[in-house]
């Protein structure tokens, strides 16, 4: 395998089966939590990823399961291919500040498109996180509407209910599909 070819690997979380995508250079992709490891497995060959039984990330295992446990640090540590980042502007500003989000905390669109530096620019910044190709990494479920509903999550309307679930299980109750305003303010 080249050095930046990705392979792939499943493993299991308390929120179900993750799929993840990496190379010598880094996490190239997280695959959202599926009910079980062929579905997740699934996720990667229609990826074109190259799944390897029996190899595994160990940092990011164990960075997962130090979230689960109410510790972000390991999931911030992890190397990301270069990729996710992009080319230097907006994108890369949204991802960055996606990154400063602290666990309990949310932040609106618009909020973190101004903290981007284009204040205006909500929708964009919202089409950077459903873009986002490394969720949980880059912690875009953090993310509301600023009349504090959640929006959507990773492009897909059926995704709110793990949207919600990730949130709650960060300490940020969901209600009626809303975040209340205590937890606002991002850091």
């Amino acid at each position: 395998m080249g050095r930046d070819e990705p392979y792939g690997w499943t493993f299991m979380m308390t929120l179900g089966w993750m799929a993840v995508a990496w190379s010598d250079l880094g996490i190239q992709r997280i695959f959202l939590p599926q009910a079980s490891a062929g579905l997740a497995g699934q996720d990667l060959e229609e990826a074109g990823v190259t799944v390897r039984p029996g190899a595994g990330h160990p940092a990011l295992e164990a960075a997962v399961a130090g979230w689960e446990r109410g510790d972000d640090s390991g999931l911030l540590s992890l190397t990301l291919h270069p990729r996710v980042w992009g080319p230097p502007g907006f994108r890369r500003r949204v991802l960055e500040e996606l990154r400063r989000v602290g666990r309990g905390r949310v932040q609106s669109y618009a909020g973190l498109a101004r903290a981007a530096g284009s204040a205006r620019a909500a929708r964009a910044a919202g089409n950077v996180c459903a873009s986002n190709p490394v969720p949980l990494l880059i912690p875009c479920h953090r993310v509301i509407a600023s009349s504090g509903e959640l929006g959507g999550f990773m492009g897909r309307p059926g995704n709110l209910i793990l949207k919600a679930a990730l949130l709650e299980r960060e300490g940020v109750p969901v209600m009626r599909g809303k975040v209340g305003r205590e937890f606002w303010g991002g850091r």
